[in-house]
């Protein structure tokens, strides 16, 4: 009986969950990861700092990257920055919060002095799965940096 239990809960898991690929244009460099984060609708209240749904770390390569999930089927949005110094946080100017390394959001979602809303960003992920571009843009020089 046990292994009917888990067989169906193995077959349940599986039928709702679909699989998409997230590729990350714009990447300057091969320094670093590229850190991912997926919101679904339920924790879009963490969107876009707090606690992801998924996340990744992976390999920054110049030019894209991309990375293959399963998720259940729903609605998401994609969060991804060039972490170039590896410590997992997107370095931001100290008060002013204007981000000192490239990012990104899904549907290369923009606001003009803050992160984009969740409804911007948001996609419908079918169980049939997809797959979803966007860029990662630069950041702010720091005019110091250039010396």
């Amino acid at each position: 009986m046990k292994k009917i239990i888990v067989l169906f809960g193995f077959l349940t898991s599986s039928v709702f969950a679909a699989d998409f690929l997230i590729v990350m244009e714009g990447i300057e460099s091969n320094e670093g990861n590229i850190e991912l984060g997926l919101f679904s609708e339920k924790d879009k209240g963490n969107f876009p700092d707090g606690k992801v749904t998924i996340g990744l770390s992976i390999p920054a390569k110049k030019g894209s990257v991309s990375a293959r999930i399963s998720a259940p089927a729903g609605i998401y949005t994609a969060t991804a920055f060039h972490d170039k110094n590896k410590d997992k946080e997107l370095n931001k100017v100290f008060l002013l919060g204007i981000p000192l390394e490239p990012y990104g959001f899904s549907n290369d979602a923009r606001a003009a002095f803050s992160a984009p809303s969740f409804s911007q960003a948001q996609f419908k992920l079918p169980e049939s799965g997809m797959q979803i571009n966007f860029e990662i843009i630069g950041h702010y020089v720091d005019k110091t940096e250039q010396n």
